[in-house]
């Protein structure tokens, strides 16, 4: 995670307020899982096997946080969003 991405989490943890900051900061991380299973599962079906392989991949992590943010936002617009998620 580079220094803009940590700047547009400030940015939006910041935007969503401190309630939903840790559902964010999860979700985000949630997202950032899946985006580097796929990216490792890329590099397998294009034959990279060798060890260390999906390490060349370049994954942006703004996408992760832009979906992490998404999500929280649809959840918390349609009220799906459990409590203990939420800070109290």
């Amino acid at each position: 995670m580079g220094g803009g991405d940590q700047k547009l989490m400030m940015a939006l943890g910041a935007l969503v307020g401190l309630k939903l900051a840790p559902a964010l900061a999860l979700l985000v991380a949630v997202a950032g899982g899946a985006q580097a299973l796929v990216a490792i599962a890329l590099a397998r079906l294009r034959g990279q096997r060798e060890r260390g392989a999906w390490k060349k991949i370049l994954l942006p992590y703004s996408v992760a946080i832009l979906i992490g943010t998404a999500a929280l936002l649809a959840l918390h617009t349609i009220g799906w969003l459990p409590e203990q998620f939420l800070w109290r």
